[in-house]
């Protein structure tokens, strides 16, 4: 069915407030620019959430926000950081006046996109909508702010199968469209700029032993920070004495200062323990591309793992991209401190099943998930 009104669309408004909504959008805003500009205009605008970390993304993708907006929070309340957000957001697309705005994903920016939105009566297009991990406290509020946006989103666009038959069981039929997901673009885009400038090199690099293996490890989601951090740490410490001279552990610490420095408290007695704080997004696939292995409970990583042919020990108890474990790219750990050391102990000494986690297409994209969605819009 063909909605008459956006035949004479112009402007599409992008919520960015996070680094992987950066990364996710990039490819789509790229691709408006190059291929649809005749029809299309963007109109980019950086919510101001996660100020630092999205800057970089922005540079490295040639975007420039078209606003750039300020959140001066005094407390760490979700409810404050909604409220900041929301209402700047909707006295610009009263301003504005968009077509349509897409927001991306699942944190407060991508909530406070979708309520301005809908406030202002604008349709909004959801990307990587049907993500469920059937539990609302995890990851938390992630959850709970997916099943909210897709309640207002006109458009649905899903990274895969499971995605899409979510929605369906939700009920939500129309204007639901699989395109898979535009990290795969964003890496295609990151390789072909390659890694050899000196934007991409990270510190740890000058102190690689190439007769070490090398364990990746990023953790940041709330649920992890309290009891599960420590657990985490555990293994790492375990893990760090066991393979003393042939392993090196790289962890990307959380932005937030507290947990930082509790990680690094604990294990910076460990010499083969390298402890940094939150990288740009070529660093990060730099790391990825010298890893062994890496433990998270990220979920772009997930998606971008299989690309870079990195196994992945996912420490969640539940994972809304099952995709990668059920292929066997991926494995869902927790955050048990044996069943982490066993699992990175198995593929530190077992070829085969290593070699099972490798050379695996990767399920979540083939990185042409922009001009499809693009596609879609301009029809």
């Amino acid at each position: 069915m063909m909605y008459y009104w956006f035949v004479m669309q112009t402007k599409i408004a992008f919520v960015i407030g996070t680094r992987p909504e950066g990364i996710k959008l990039a490819p789509i805003i790229h691709c408006l620019k190059h291929d649809y500009a005749d029809d299309l205009k963007s109109l980019v605008i950086a919510t101001g959430q996660h100020d630092d970390l999205l800057a970089d993304v922005f540079s490295f993708f040639n975007i420039v926000p078209d606003y750039s907006l300020t959140i001066t929070r005094k407390n760490n309340l979700l409810s404050e950081l909604l409220a900041e957000l929301i209402q700047p957001l909707e006295l610009l697309f009263q301003k504005e006046k968009p077509d349509c705005v897409i927001v991306q994903g699942d944190t407060l920016s991508t909530l406070a996109g979708a309520m301005a939105s809908f406030y202002q009566q604008i349709p909004i297009a959801y990307v990587e909508s049907g993500l469920r991990s059937d539990d609302l406290y995890a990851p938390f509020p992630e959850e709970a702010n997916r099943l909210m946006v897709t309640k207002l989103a006109r458009w649905h666009f899903t990274p895969t199968d499971k995605a899409s038959v979510a929605l369906k069981k939700e009920g939500i039929m129309d204007h639901v469209y699989q395109v898979g997901n535009t990290v795969v673009d964003a890496i295609d885009y990151a390789k072909a700029v390659g890694f050899s400038n000196d934007y991409s090199q990270h510190e740890w690099i000058t102190h690689r032993n190439n007769n070490k293996n090398m364990i990746l490890v990023t953790i940041h989601r709330r649920e992890n920070w309290d009891i599960n951090i420590n657990n985490i740490i555990k293994a790492i410490h375990i893990l760090s004495e066991k393979y003393y001279d042939d392993l090196d552990i790289v962890w990307i610490a959380h932005a937030n200062p507290s947990l930082s420095k509790h990680i690094k408290d604990k294990l910076d007695s460990l010499s083969n323990v390298y402890i940094y704080p939150p990288v740009n997004y070529s660093q990060l696939l730099h790391l990825m591309t010298y890893s062994y292995l890496i433990i998270t409970d990220s979920g772009g990583i997930q998606e971008e793992a299989p690309s870079m042919d990195i196994p992945v020990l996912v420490a969640r108890d539940v994972s809304e991209r099952m995709e990668g474990i059920e292929l066997g790219c991926s494995q869902l750990v927790g955050t048990n401190t044996d069943t982490i050391v066993d699992s990175a102990v198995t593929l530190l000494t077992d070829s085969l099943v290593y070699n099972k986690m490798r050379g695996v297409p990767n399920p979540y994209g083939d990185g042409k998930s922009s001009k499809r969605i693009l596609d879609v819009l301009c029809s």
